[in-house]
């Protein structure tokens, strides 16, 4: 494997294993030919709770059926103005809202699960797995 290059955000051995697990996000979240994520957000006072509902919950699966009961016009109305705000389609949209929120969740992820295993193991998980050639065994069994 090529020595990693960037540096990390947390305090993992570069070497280990959970130093490489974080250079493989880095290197896909910061793929070069990868379009950057972008947001527009709508000036329409009927689109604005819904952007920022669904900002709040990106997971939400409402449909634009859904939500204009909130925005108080019709589900074809919003699609439209959409289209217009944004210059992208509600299904697009809220697909670009997910991608963002992932390394904010990941990274959040990591960090608790490095906590939990302090906690409960009175280890980091790098400490506990070994190096990444030693496989998922526990260190007694190995």
């Amino acid at each position: 494997m090529p020595p990693l290059r960037r540096e990390l955000p947390l305090g993992y051995d570069k070497n280990g294993r959970m130093g490489h697990i974080a250079a493989l996000i880095l290197d896909e979240v910061r793929d070069p030919d990868a379009r950057p994520l972008h947001i527009p957000m709508p000036r329409d006072e009927r689109l604005k709770p819904v952007c920022a509902a669904l900002l709040r919950e990106p997971g939400r699966p409402e449909t634009l059926e859904e939500r204009s009961g909130i925005a108080g016009a019709s589900s074809c109305t919003l699609a439209r103005l959409f289209a217009r705000e944004t210059g992208m389609r509600f299904v697009d949209w809220r697909h670009q809202a997910r991608l963002a929120e992932v390394p904010v969740r990941l990274y959040a992820r990591l960090s608790a699960l490095t906590a939990m295993f302090l906690k409960a193991l009175g280890k980091a998980p790098r400490d506990y797995f070994g190096h990444p050639a030693e496989g998922l065994r526990a260190p007694e069994e190995r």
